[in-house]
This record gives C-alpha cells, sequence and structure tokens, in this order.
C-alpha cells in the first residue's frame, strides 16, 4: 500500500531517529570526510549530518563595497523614484524586474539600469492588483505575480503584457512561500487551535495553474496557548520566541526546515521527502533577566508607562517564553539552487547571517552584508535587492558576492 507523502516523512524521521534502517558511508570527497560530513541512508532517504566543527571553520563571505549596478534617484523621473519597492529578480539577459508596491506596478529596467517599461497598477481588474506580496520569475521570463488580496495568480509574459490569471481555490487566508517552473505555487496557511483539545498547525500546499490544490507538500505542529488579554477576553498565541517552520520554493525545489531544528528537509512537488540535512547548530538559551528587559523595552514605548502599555506587559507575562531562541528566521533557494539558512538573531539591528549549502547539503560558507539592504534573489557570484541611502531613499541594487580573500 501507497503512503500519502505526509506519512513518508513522518515513517522516514522515526526511521532516521533510531537509525535502524541502511548503512553510513562518509560523504563523497576528500575535503567532506575531513570534515566529519557524513552520508547514511534510511529507508531510501539520504540524511546529511554536518557537525558543528564543519560549520565553525566555514569561509565568510560578504558583498562589494559599492554596488554593480544601483537604480533609483532622489529627484528626476518618477520611473526611477521607488516608494515600497519589492520582489526584484534578474531576467535571462540581465534585466531587471521590480515590484513597486505603492503603485502596484511591475518596473522592467535593461542591464543597464535603464527603464523599459511598467505593467500594472491599483485595482482588481486584468493586470491590476490589491496586494502584491509575491513575484517569482518563470522560465523562459515569464514574470509570476500572487496577489494576496484578490487571491490571484497573474502571469506576465517578457514584455509586461498580462498572459493568463487565475483565482486561487482556497478560502483560508495565508502566506504566498513561491513557484514552481510548471507555474503553480506553495502556499501555506495556518489553522488555529479553537480548545485545549486541538492543535494549531501549519499547512503547505500546492496550488495548481488553475487555482485548485494538487498537493499536501507539508504539515506541521504550531505551539501555542490560550490566554487572557487586557483581562477581558481569551486567545490563542504561541509562547515569545516560539520556533516556526520555515519554508522556501524555487524551480522545481521544495526545502522545510521544521520549528526548533536546524534540519533542512528536501521535498518532491508532490511532497515526497528526498533528503534530510542535519546542520549542527545549537540553540541559545533565553536568559531570564534579559527576557525581562525585553519585555519592558517591547511594551513600555511611552515616555511615561499608559494602560494599555501596562495591559500588554501582563500580557507577555501570561504568555510565557520558549526555553531558547528559534535557530533559524528564514530559508531560501538561490537561482543556483544552493540553500541559504539565516541564523535567528534576537538582538535587532545586526547584519544577517546567512549559511550557504551546496544543493547536496555540503556546507559552502557564511555570508554577511549590510542589515539595511533586503535581498530576494540569491545568485551564485551577486546579491539583488532593495537598499536605502541616509535619507531613507529607497535604491535597487546588485551587489557582488564576495568570497573569503576577494
Amino acid at each position: 500500500m501507497s503512503l500519502p507523502p505526509i506519512a513518508r516523512l513522518m515513517v522516514a524521521t522515526a526511521l532516521f531517529a533510531t537509525v535502524s534502517a541502511g548503512c553510513s558511508r562518509e560523504a563523497d570527497g576528500d575535503s567532506s570526510a575531513v570534515r566529519g560530513i557524513v552520508v547514511r541512508d534510511s529507508a531510501g532517504i539520504e540524511i546529511v549530518e554536518i557537525p558543528e566543527s564543519a560549520i565553525a571553520d566555514l569561509p565568510r563571505w560578504t558583498i562589494g563595497s559599492i554596488p554593480q549596478l544601483q537604480i533609483g534617484v532622489v529627484n528626476g523621473e518618477e520611473v526611477y523614484q521607488f516608494s515600497e519597492a519589492a520582489f526584484t529578480h534578474e531576467q535571462s539577459d540581465g534585466s531587471i524586474v521590480v515590484m513597486n508596491w505603492a503603485t502596484r506596478s511591475i518596473r522592467f529596467f535593461d542591464a543597464d539600469g535603464l527603464f523599459v517599461r511598467e505593467s500594472g497598477r491599483a485595482g482588481e481588474g486584468p493586470g491590476e492588483y490589491r496586494g502584491p506580496y509575491g513575484v517569482v520569475m518563470l522560465p523562459m521570463d515569464s514574470v509570476l505575480v500572487w496577489d494576496t488580496e484578490l487571491r490571484r495568480i497573474t502571469v506576465l509574459a517578457p514584455d509586461g503584457s498580462t498572459a493568463r490569471m487565475s483565482t486561487m481555490d482556497v478560502m483560508a487566508r495565508g502566506f504566498f512561500v513561491g513557484a514552481f517552473n510548471d507555474g503553480s505555487v506553495a502556499y501555506r496557511w495556518n489553522r488555529i487551535a479553537t480548545s485545549s483539545d486541538e492543535e494549531s498547525r501549519a499547512i503547505l500546499v500546492r496550488i495548481g495553474v488553475e487555482g485548485s490544490v494538487l498537493d499536501t507538500l507539508r504539515v506541521t505542529t504550531m505551539p501555542g496557548k490560550q490566554i487572557a488579554r487586557f483581562d477581558r477576553m481569551d486567545y490563542w498565541a504561541a509562547p515569545l520566541f516560539s520556533p516556526r517552520s520555515v519554508e522556501a520554493v524555487s524551480g522545481d525545489a521544495v526545502v522545510s526546515s521544521p520549528a526548533g531544528s536546524m534540519d533542512v528537509y528536501r521535498l518532491s512537488t508532490q511532497g515526497e521527502l528526498l533528503q534530510i540535512i542535519r546542520v549542527g547548530l545549537k540553540r541559545t538559551p533565553i536568559d531570564a533577566d534579559w527576557l525581562e528587559q525585553w519585555k519592558d523595552s517591547a511594551a513600555f514605548t511611552a515616555p511615561a508607562p499608559t494602560a494599555s502599555e501596562v495591559e500588554m506587559r501582563k500580557v507577555y507575562d501570561r504568555q510565557g517564553a520558549a526555553d531558547s531562541f528559534p535557530s533559524l528566521r528564514a530559508i531560501r533557494l538561490g537561482t543556483d539552487s544552493r540553500i541559504w539558512l539565516r541564523r535567528y538573531a534576537a538582538t535587532s539591528g545586526l547584519d544577517p547571517e546567512w549559511l550557504v549549502l551546496e544543493s547536496d547539503g555540503t556546507p559552502l560558507a557564511w555570508v554577511t552584508y549590510p542589515v539595511g539592504f533586503t535581498v530576494y534573489e540569491f545568485g551564485t557570484n551577486h546579491l539583488l535587492g532593495v537598499g536605502k541611502d541616509s535619507m531613507d531613499i529607497q535604491y535597487v541594487q546588485r551587489y557582488e558576492l564576495m568570497e573569503a580573500g576577494g
């Protein structure tokens, strides 16, 4: 009897925990063997074990001091002025696609950063958007736009014209994760428990080009408990700093990291488990004194505490907190299928720190870049995203990815 994808995932995970099936061998290549990386097979699932020592000694990469390409002006033509710019990607010829969220439009620039055309506007008709919270490049330079408010998929031809539209046949409001090469999309919604007898769950599904659900890719349990807010009502909330599962989709690849771990699951587009990568990083315990200071700083923002702030501080106490900080803040897939894992940082304002793995799980490097730069495309030799200057003016920027000593 064939098990469904989620059942296969649970069975394979259990088998790995006991290492009761399969054999063990060192990863191919002398460098991996020296670094202690081990590859195991459990019921046909490849498992890569990366010890902490193999990660600690990795080279550290950063980005160039000035961008290779910068698009944007303080004063000048409106098409070069960005407001809430996001989801910038590169086409096959080096052209740049940018979602300017404030105008609900997609702007196209050539490889030198010169404006070419603009597509879309605010609205609900064809080629119009209300909540464009996802833009993904498809094969042949087509552009997929996900509209959360309209629950609609719009695919644009390379010239910006509308090629097709479809409305998602799912009523639950959730989160766009990414799109596959065939135009289907990965979507996650949270099913919040309404009683102590239930568990809150995060459900990741694949939705076809016509808008119907094709596969359930992952189902994970979410932490949470019932607490009173402002002493007037009950609601479900997770303890402070509770870990969350994170996912990424690109091309025909799916990667997911369960809440509270540094394990990475590689899945097929139907949710079949292909590989488990166990990354040997430890979670950092939460210090009790630090937590109390954090609650005060988060609740009391006015010069004199307001009544609502005092009540919010009480809610934090009733909410409780996890024993340690989450392992990961985000996971991404590069244009070359490399896996990018953003390490969780409890203190705001720190430069993002990413662990980069090859597609087979081999650790490659740590990468950092300035906190004010938001990356939307992780390339082999570049990072493309949106940065701001000292006056908060936005620019689309592409930086060279600099290897250690480069």
